[in-house]
């Protein structure tokens, strides 16, 4: 049986990128880093930079979505 082809471009990479990003937000929130965060949300709602955060979550979104689909890709291969 062929993949799906959104299956075929999940790559390693966008995974591992995904998972960076989880890992700086657990690890500004564990280590109390949380009135940094809430500096740089600030700053971006008085600037242009609220474009980024929005990009950086839609980035995130897509991430996990296509850690997601590669997760149920892997389990659906190993239950065969």
């Amino acid at each position: 049986m062929r993949s799906h082809p959104t299956l075929r471009r999940i790559r390693p990479a966008n995974i591992a990128a995904f998972l960076a990003g989880v890992a700086v937000v657990v690890a500004i929130h564990v280590g109390g880093l949380q009135p940094i965060l809430d500096y740089l949300v600030q700053a971006a709602m008085h600037t242009r930079v609220i474009f980024l955060v929005i990009v950086a979550a839609l980035l995130g979104i897509v991430g996990l979505g296509s850690a997601i689909l590669a997760l149920r890709h892997l389990e659906r291969h190993a239950v065969r």
